[in-house]
């Protein structure tokens, strides 16, 4: 698998910046951050 974000297509960069955002917000929920 490739890493470099810039060489996939528009749709791909946007399922991995929800995935991204999502595990972030988890992440803050679940040490009591405030988000």
């Amino acid at each position: 698998m490739s890493y470099n974000l810039a060489e996939l297509p528009r749709e791909e960069r946007d399922k991995l910046d929800v995935d991204l955002h999502a595990s972030g917000i988890a992440y803050k929920e679940r040490y009591g951050y405030a988000v």
